[in-house]
């Protein structure tokens, strides 16, 4: 009886490691489960992070800077859904929570007219405004922005950020200046922008009102930057409806030159541009 009973509870111990087993995995898949609902509330609720492609928000923002968006401050709506879901259709609609972006801030939306791809510009003008822009001089409701020369923008040469409009700094092939200005937004609030010297095609654009529920959207690289100066039958996007808003960016979290090579660590750290971490104005 004995040998019995001993080989009996060792049936049992063998046939509970299957169970065990099994209910390790739907833990493991629980975890992983919440995790990503985590990170999906995270993304939609709070903030998300993005990285930026091309030389549009120059002075304020450089490519390979990546930059944390948050979501809170305009309320929510499709576009507001992390990894390119909130695109619906054509046309992101609706928004909870709607609250108008301050002029001056910097936002992140989606494709107005669908592509899917989102952009990141400063607002200018805001619903029920007139907009015009004269000689490359902004106007809103017809007063002219005031702006003033400041000091040149230098900036290092890489292939993300070419020297296109600006001119190499003498001695340094590998530094480039853009005549840079500090413009004054109605209200106070001051911004710094790149512009070239004379005359670009961007520098003209005629008095239009802005649509309610709409915002008018610049780049900071005035004559780099495709936003609401054109017009969507010229390939641009228009006035940007609040529905397409994503966020509003906040934070430089991280910043690099470019991919540094992984078989010189060294180049890894120095291409960090620490001095670029920090809040976004």
């Amino acid at each position: 009886m004995a040998k019995t009973e001993k080989t009996s509870r060792y049936a049992e111990v063998r046939a509970d490691r299957p169970l065990r087993s099994s209910s390790t995995w739907i833990a493991a898949i629980r975890i992983a489960a919440l995790a990503l609902l985590a990170a999906l509330a995270v993304r939609t609720l709070i903030a998300e992070p993005f990285s930026i492609p091309s030389p549009s928000m120059m002075p304020t923002l450089l490519p390979h800077d990546y930059i944390v968006v948050a979501k809170h401050p305009y309320g929510y709506s499709a576009a507001s859904l992390p990894w390119g879901a909130g695109q619906l259709g054509n046309h992101p609609t609706g928004r909870i929570g709607a609250k108008l972006p301050e002029r001056g801030d910097i936002v992140v939306f989606v494709d107005p007219l669908g592509s899917g791809e989102h952009f990141i510009k400063r607002v200018i003008a805001l619903p029920g405004e007139t907009v015009a822009v004269s000689d490359g001089t902004v106007y809103v409701d017809d007063v002219p922005l005031p702006r003033r020369r400041v000091e040149n923008f230098r900036f290092a040469v890489t292939p993300a950020t070419p020297c296109t409009g600006g001119r190499l700094f003498e001695g340094d092939p590998n530094s480039c200046d853009y005549a840079q200005y500090q413009e004054t937004l109605p209200g106070g609030r001051t911004i710094r922008i790149v512009d070239m010297q004379g005359t670009a095609p961007l520098d003209t654009f005629s008095a239009a009102i802005v649509p309610a529920g709409h915002l008018f959207v610049m780049g900071d690289n005035r004559d780099n930057s495709e936003d609401s100066r054109l017009p969507r039958k010229d390939g641009g996007f228009g006035m940007v409806p609040l529905a397409a808003v994503v966020g509003r960016a906040d934070w430089i979290f991280f910043s690099s030159t470019g991919p540094g090579d992984w078989r010189e660590p060294a180049s890894l750290v120095s291409s960090i541009r620490f001095a670029r971490l920090g809040a976004v104005h």
